[in-house]
C-alpha cells in the first residue's frame, strides 16, 4: 500500500513537472510571436515616416 501512495505522489509530480514545462515553452513562443510583431510594427512606422519624408517635397 506504502508503493502504492508513493508511487502515485511520484506520477502526480511528474505531471505537475511536464504540465509546467509545457507552459514555459509554451510563454515563450508566445513571447518570441509578440516580438517578431513588434518588430513588424516598428518597420512599418518607419517606413512610413520614411515616405512622408520623401513626399514631402
Amino acid at each position: 500500500m506504502g508503493l502504492f501512495v508513493t508511487g502515485m505522489i511520484v506520477g502526480a509530480a511528474a505531471a505537475v513537472a511536464i504540465l509546467g514545462f509545457m507552459a514555459v515553452v509554451a510563454e515563450d513562443r508566445e513571447m518570441e510571436e509578440r516580438a517578431r510583431k513588434k518588430r513588424e510594427r516598428d518597420h512599418k512606422v518607419l517606413k512610413d515616416i520614411e515616405d512622408w519624408y520623401m513626399n514631402c517635397d
